[in-house]
């Protein structure tokens, strides 16, 4: 009798282990995603297999899970998604995203947790595309190149604008509820109306790979002084450093 409880302990607890899974959902976006595709994935270096896929919906929604014992019995640290089967899944302009699973499957953050449910973009395009170069400094504006404070409700961002192709680049003080760490996007100046604008695109966590598509603006009222440039907005306190 007690050699079969053990055995019933035993078939309980593995299939316990294995119901523990990482869960990823999000949207799909790439330049040839509408909706209804197959997004493949694979390890870095190893070829994309046509069986192993998620499938994206007619709104471009896709769900992932994988069971966290196989991510740490197989040691399993990034996997590679992509829609193109033929790309190199270690090229870094490829059109893929990489999540860096292992990092995921050990972190401190999730270690009371059963499943790990994330929610993740895969931006298959983001660092695959071309864009005309644009430059502030040839417009007059790099003025305002160089790093900023900026304090809204409860959130501080350390922002870096750039020059090149005027981007926007923001560390954030917390972690968002989505494990959010980062910004990036572009910024503009309108001469004439003497507006500051940050366009957020993307919230990312370079850790875990994870990257939340998003679309939101600041808006600054500019205001030069002989002791340096003010900047008014109901968005929250924004210093030049």
């Amino acid at each position: 009798m007690k050699k079969y409880l053990s055995l019933i302990l035993v078939i309980f607890a593995t299939a316990h282990v294995y119901s523990q899974n990482l869960e990823l959902s999000g949207q799909v976006q790439a330049y040839n995603v509408n909706g209804g595709e197959k997004v493949y994935y694979t390890q870095p270096g190893k070829k994309f297999d046509k069986k192993k896929f998620v499938l994206c919906d007619a709104k471009k929604n896709f769900n992932f899970k994988m069971s966290l014992a196989t991510i740490r019995k197989d040691h399993i640290a990034i996997l590679v998604f992509a829609t193109d089967t033929t790309q190199q899944s270690d090229d870094e302009d490829a059109c893929a995203q990489q999540i860096n699973v292992g990092e995921i499957a050990s972190a401190s953050e999730f270690s009371k947790q059963k499943s790990i449910k994330l929610r993740t973009d895969l931006l298959l395009d983001w660092n695959c595309t071309a864009s005309p170069y644009y430059d502030a400094k040839e417009e007059g504006k790099d003025k305002f190149v160089g790093n900023y404070h900026f304090e809204s409700n409860d959130t501080i961002r350390y922002v870096e604008i750039e020059n090149m192709f005027f981007i926007y680049h923001a560390k954030l003080s917390a972690m968002t509820k989505d494990f959010m760490t980062e910004e990036s996007g572009s910024w503009s100046y309108d001469s004439d109306k003497k507006v500051l604008t940050f366009y957020l695109r993307e919230q990312m966590n370079e850790r875990f790979g994870l990257v939340i598509s998003t679309r939101r603006q600041f808006h600054f009222n500019v205001e030069e002084t002989p002791e340096g440039i003010l900047f008014k907005s109901e968005s929250g306190v924004l210093k030049k450093l």
